[in-house]
């Protein structure tokens, strides 16, 4: 009988043990899963106002940053105005990047001190896209790496090495530029659009000749529009070029008048979504203006 009530208190203990076992096994499975993970570090958050300044942050931070854009794809640049919440996520932010203030002034006219115009004193009367000139571009990119490498010391090895390939392709553009567009047929760029492209011209020796003779976006003169076709007809261009924001119909009226083909070039303040998905970057648009400047200006 001692023998029977000894083996079940044994058998009571065993099982006593096993379920505390599982029991200290099931909460440290638990404590363990509820543990918070010190260790995981979030993205630096860089805010940009469009998409010139958000292309040339994103090569030099890549995925180790994540930077966003304050003027949504599709939107006219030249017309926006921030909405409050605009505004907010400007003033809370630790760094936000615009091109100036003379393009932008909505941007200089918010309260932070984080806020920093890539291409102050780079700007011109003539022509306010700096980013077209290959040289102030790289400027643009070397004060925000400056900038970022000073926020975000961690990141500083990487972007640094960053911005040097970024300083090789703009540098190799440039030369691509200076290369293709130097034995060209025709030298004048008739553009149906706004005053964009000036300092391509001006660094290749073009001549660019813009429906509208304004930086920014405004409609055209009707005096304006029939001197650019009798233009055209009399020095027998065959090709016009238009730009990715405008609506299709003058560029299609005045070639149709003029027997002419529409090629087209990217100014890059304007995205479509589709575009900005693709993060189609500063240099893929710029070989893309290359290629149908050689091609329409009947380069060899």
């Amino acid at each position: 009988m001692e023998k029977k009530e000894g083996a079940l208190n044994l058998f009571k203990l065993a099982a006593v043990i096993s379920l505390t076992a599982v029991s200290f096994a099931f909460c440290a499975c638990t404590k363990e899963q509820n543990a918070p993970v010190s260790n995981q570090q979030e993205n630096p958050q860089i805010l940009t106002s469009s998409y010139v300044p958000y292309t040339l942050v994103k090569n030099l931070v890549k995925d180790m940053a994540d930077v966003s854009m304050l003027m949504p794809p599709g939107v006219e640049p030249h017309s926006f105005e921030p909405l409050p919440k605009d505004i907010l996520k400007i003033q809370k932010a630790k760094t936000f990047f615009y091109i100036d203030k003379t393009l932008e002034p909505w941007a200089s006219e918010i309260n932070n001190n984080n806020s920093l115009a890539l291409g102050k004193d780079l700007a011109t009367q003539e022509d306010l896209h700096i980013w077209m000139d290959f040289d102030k571009a790289t400027l643009m990119a070397l004060l925000a790496s400056k900038t970022i490498q000073r926020e975000y010391p961690t990141l500083k090895q990487e972007v640094n090495k960053n911005f040097a390939k970024l300083a090789i392709d703009i540098n190799n553009l440039k030369k691509s530029y200076s290369s293709k567009l130097a034995n060209c047929k025709s030298r004048d760029i008739y553009h149906i659009g706004h005053l964009a492209f000036g300092a391509i011209a001006k660094n290749y020796n073009l001549n660019f000749k813009p429906l509208i003779n304004s930086s920014e976006a405004q409609e055209p003169s009707p005096k304006d529009i029939l001197e650019m076709i009798k233009q055209i007809k009399e020095k027998n261009i065959k090709y016009i070029f238009t730009e990715e924001a405008l609506p299709p119909q003058m560029a299609d009226l005045i070639a149709s008048q003029t027997g002419t083909q529409i090629l087209m070039l990217y100014t890059i303040e304007h995205i479509t979504k589709e575009e900005f998905d693709k993060q189609i970057s500063y240099q893929d648009f710029m070989y893309k203006n290359l290629e149908n400047l050689t091609k329409g200006l009947e380069c060899n």
